[in-house]
């Protein structure tokens, strides 16, 4: 017997209203990179939350999809255990490079600095 763990990405890690997404795009502060811009504000809770907004300039939706389970994958992986926590908005620009290791040494550069 072996002990079950859990890789699914929380779904109290999401930000779903477009209220809120609306907030932090008009109110964050902005990270760019080669592969995606990043917008970003404090939040009150114990944890970051996520949202990845991708459009049709980007490719077709297996390669939009594909991009957005690499950053949920990354975020998940990257959870931070102590505060500051972040609502975070990734927009991928559409040059994106599906490059797992890339995108999480950005990722992690931001996140660290």
């Amino acid at each position: 017997r072996g002990v079950i763990i859990n890789f699914k990405f929380p779904i109290n890690h999401k930000i779903k209203s477009k209220k809120e997404i609306r907030n932090i795009l008009n109110t964050g502060k902005r990270w760019k990179s080669k592969s995606f811009v990043l917008i970003y504000i404090k939040n009150k809770k114990k944890f970051d939350r996520l949202a990845i907004l991708t459009s049709k300039k980007i490719g077709s939706s297996v390669y939009r999809n594909k991009i957005k389970r690499i950053f949920r994958e990354i975020f998940r992986q990257a959870e931070v255990i102590n505060p500051p926590y972040f609502d975070i908005i990734i927009n991928p620009k559409y040059s994106v490079d599906c490059n797992y290791k890339i995108l999480r040494e950005i990722y992690i550069k931001w996140r660290f600095h």
